[in-house]
């Protein structure tokens, strides 16, 4: 019954969750989402469902750090990792190789030297010089900046990528003649 108060089948080890008026969401320890109640308008069942997708989330231990050659690149935020994948904000990252970047509507232009990168915010679909390319994660955005997977984006551009895992440092180096 719409708006009635219900009793739902209780659920263990929740680690966080959130409630509205006629639906709910709770995230357990072992990363299962579990939801309830009247969403996409579908027939409340008294009991919650799981979701098929299992989420990856791992708490930080240390704050990740980048490194272009032997220089430490100041950005805070600094780099994150999304489902295994490391990502850097853009801007930072390009700026400080000496790359113009240039938004124009949601696509995201860098240039650097003689290569043009053509990107766009939760889209895989990158264009490399006129080529079609697709990154292994999508550029998205987190506390206001644009974030990018930094070993596509790195590696597109000449840079070799490398874990620095002692320092949680992500070292990208650039070929010297692109770095000057």
């Amino acid at each position: 019954m719409e708006g009635s108060v219900q009793r739902i089948q209780p659920l263990k080890n929740i680690v966080q969750h959130a409630i509205a008026l006629n639906s709910g969401t709770a995230l357990d320890k072992d990363g299962i989402v579990w939801t309830w109640g009247n969403r996409r308008n579908m027939p409340y069942s008294g009991k919650p469902d799981k979701l098929r997708t299992k989420i990856d989330a791992q708490p930080a231990t240390r704050q990740l750090s980048l490194k272009i050659n032997s220089a430490y690149v100041a950005s805070n935020p600094g780099p994150i990792q999304m489902n295994g994948v490391t990502l850097v904000p853009l801007r930072v990252l390009f700026e400080s190789i000496g790359a113009k970047v240039n938004y124009v509507n949601d696509k995201i232009t860098i240039s650097y030297g003689k290569q043009v990168l053509e990107i766009k915010v939760y889209d895989t679909k990158a264009v490399m010089n006129g080529k079609n390319l697709k990154m292994n994660a999508a550029p998205t955005s987190y506390q206001g900046k644009t974030y990018v997977p930094v070993r596509f984006i790195s590696e597109a551009l000449g840079a070799a990528v490398e874990w620095d895992p002692a320092d949680s440092c992500v070292v990208l180096k650039l070929p010297i003649a692109a770095s000057k």
